[in-house]
């Protein structure tokens, strides 16, 4: 395992004094704050359906109906671009991005088409066709550590890895039942595989072997974070449970605050949780009330600002740079925006 940060150390000796329970419920005519986000872009085609920062967070990437973007969110300028594929029988949101540990590269996956981009070189070095894979669609996906193969989870059926080099796909032994979250915890070998059944298995890459099983929320939306040694299982429910990843006896702690668990995305450097937390009406607004973003911190247990973004529709997708200071937000509005935090000057 990495070593902890300060900030992994604070929430640990936090949670040695009790269990972490924090109710933050928007109550009805409070006060929304108003904010400008740094930049706002029409999306291509419809909408894009995955966003994910650069591991250093000056990178955003997203993958849409028709093209792959890689861009500077604070320059409003794409680094690499390309057009994939159209077709397939699902709709965009069965979609998935994710950067190599690297940065170099930059996975796509969207309906049965996988895509992996060379940054740099604005050239795909892989494009694979998952028909006639148990797939449905694929979606969720991570790195292994060596950036060697890609691991791949589908709308129906288990786990599989790409060879990123040969285009081979072999099938895991991890038979999820419909894949809502794959992350690369700190361990080389260990994924963590959320699932629409119900859970979240840790999975070993190497051996093949569900190493832990933690019990999610539910039977919707057990979507995955890693933070350091912790592990957030985010619920339908609007909860978000935290255990640490040596153990599954009990979670060490819950955050029950109003997130759409599909949007919560963690800054792994600085502990906020940022993510879609349904809808209010700002002081003296008129009209339908209109979607929150909201930050929380998961070592002070503070909410620490909640903004209206985008229209009634409500919000696609979220992202959070490792450092917590962007933010990328997609709207059914077809609109990203992206926000700074702490604000700083609007240009």
């Amino acid at each position: 395992m990495s070593s902890p940060s300060a900030r992994q150390v604070a929430l640990t000796l936090a949670l040695a004094t009790g269990i972490l329970l924090v109710a933050a419920s928007l109550a009805a005519g409070q006060k929304i704050s108003a904010r400008k986000p740094v930049l706002v872009t029409a999306m291509h085609a419809r909408w894009a359906g995955e966003l994910d920062f650069s591991p250093d967070g000056t990178l955003l990437g997203m993958v849409s109906q028709d093209r792959v973007v890689v861009f500077d969110p604070r320059k409003d300028v794409e680094v690499a671009s390309v057009g994939i594929p159209r077709g397939g029988v699902c709709e965009i949101t069965d979609a998935g991005c994710v950067f190599s540990p690297d940065g170099t590269l930059f996975a796509a996956l969207r309906n049965q088409d996988v895509v992996v981009l060379e940054i740099a070189a604005n050239e795909i070095i892989l494009h694979r066709s998952m028909s006639g894979f148990p797939f449905g669609s694929v979606g969720p996906a991570a790195f292994t550590a060596d950036e060697k193969q890609l691991v791949i989870g589908g709308q129906c059926t288990q786990v599989f890895v790409l060879d990123i080099q040969s285009s081979e796909v072999v099938p895991s032994g991890v038979l999820a039942g419909g894949v809502v979250s794959i992350r690369k915890l700190p361990t080389d070998d260990l994924f963590a595989v959320g699932h629409f059944s119900g859970g979240v298995d840790v999975w070993n890459v190497e051996s093949d072997r569900v190493e832990k099983f933690f019990p999610g929320c539910g039977t919707y939306s057990n979507s995955a974070e890693a933070w350091g040694d912790f592990l957030l299982i985010g619920c339908g429910a609007h909860e978000i449970r935290l255990w640490d990843i040596h153990s599954n006896d009990r979670p060490i702690g819950s955050l029950e605050y109003p997130f759409l668990a599909h949007t919560v995305s963690v800054a792994r450097d600085a502990g906020i949780v940022f993510g879609a937390s349904g809808k209010a009406r700002a002081e003296e607004a008129e009209g339908p009330a209109v979607p929150l973003l909201a930050l929380f911190d998961l070592v002070t247990r503070e909410r620490l600002t909640a903004w209206a973004a985008h229209d009634s529709r409500g919000i696609l997708e979220t992202a959070i740079s490792s450092d917590g200071k962007l933010m990328a937000s997609l709207g059914y509005d077809g609109e990203l925006k992206v926000w700074r935090w702490p604000p700083g000057p609007e240009r």
